[in-house]
C-alpha cells in the first residue's frame, strides 16, 4: 500500500524479507542482512484507505506497519484508516537503509497529527557485534486510549 493508486517496481533482495519499494542503499548495512537489489518487479500499490472500502473491510483496532521503509506513504494513503485504529505497531528506522525513507522521528511525528503517543518501543535490527541499533517497533496508542 501506498499515497496513490499506481504501479510501482518492488525492488528484491537477495533477503526477500528486505525487499521494498524504495531502493536499497547500498554499503550502508551489513551485506549479510541480504539488502542487495537482485532484480525488480512492478507491483500494483494501492492506497489502504482505498483497500478497506473495496473490499468492504471493518475498522481495524490494530494496524501493524512493516513496509521497509515505505512507512510515509503508508500512512499518507491510510490516515482515515490509521485514524480511526485505537493501537499502532510500526517498524522504523533510526538512519536510512533506504532511499528516500523517513526516520524514526518523521513518522512519530506522523503518527502524532493523527492523535497518537508513543506508549512503548522495542529492538527489532540490531547489528552485531559494533550493537549498532537500526531499527524498532513503535507501539502506538490514540492519545484518548487508557
Amino acid at each position: 500500500v501506498g499515497s496513490r493508486e499506481s504501479q510501482l517496481n518492488l525492488h528484491l533482495t537477495t533477503n526477500l524479507a528486505a525487499s521494498s519499494l524504495l531502493a536499497p542503499k547500498q554499503g550502508v548495512v551489513p551485506e549479510a542482512w541480504g539488502t542487495q537489489s537482485k532484480e525488480r518487479q512492478s507491483v500494483r500499490v494501492v492506497r489502504l484507505d482505498g483497500l478497506l472500502a473495496a473490499r468492504e473491510l471493518q475498522q481495524p483496532d490494530l494496524v501493524k506497519i512493516d513496509v521497509q521503509g515505505f512507512e510515509g506513504e503508508v500512512i499518507a494513503g491510510g490516515r482515515q484508516t490509521l485514524a480511526g485504529a485505537k493501537r499502532l505497531v510500526v517498524e522504523v528506522s533510526l538512519d536510512a537503509i533506504y532511499e528516500g525513507q523517513p526516520l524514526l522521528h518523521d513518522v512519530m511525528s506522523s503518527l502524532e497529527e493523527l492523535g497518537f503517543r508513543t506508549d512503548d518501543l522495542n529492538e527489532t535490527c540490531r547489528a552485531w557485534p559494533e550493537g549498532k541499533l537500526w531499527q524498532v517497533d513503535l507501539w502506538m496508542r490514540k492519545k484518548d486510549e487508557p
